[in-house]
């Protein structure tokens, strides 16, 4: 049970950094319960955020698929096809691309205790 609850706590964690860290969305839309909207193209770094209700997310390339509920977000991480599908009324709001190229230095390893 442990391994469930810090998982669950590094969710938290990790969506609370990514939706403070989030540039303001240039585009929020509402879409009706089952729609879908669809991103083409290079959206490497586009991140997608559930304002309100719940979506499902697919990527092309990806295994995996996505559900985001109220106030998480999602950085797409492959080129091409990317789905959003409203799972009930809800509202999503898509940021521009995160600058992928702010440090271009070394780093060294360190474990924090």
């Amino acid at each position: 049970m442990p391994d469930l609850m810090n998982r669950a706590n590094n969710r938290i964690r990790n969506t609370r950094f990514a939706l403070a860290n989030m540039p303001q969305p240039d585009r929020v839309m509402d879409l009706q319960h089952r729609q879908e909207y669809s991103l083409t193209g290079d959206r490497r770094y586009q991140t997608v955020a559930c304002i309100s209700g719940s979506v499902w997310i697919t990527q092309e390339g990806d295994m995996q698929d996505y559900l985001l509920q109220e106030g998480e977000v999602f950085i797409i991480t492959h080129r091409g096809l990317v789905i959003v599908r409203a799972l009930e009324d809800s509202t999503i709001g898509l940021s521009p691309k995160m600058d992928k190229g702010l440090f271009s230095g070394r780093t060294r390893q360190t474990v924090f205790q």
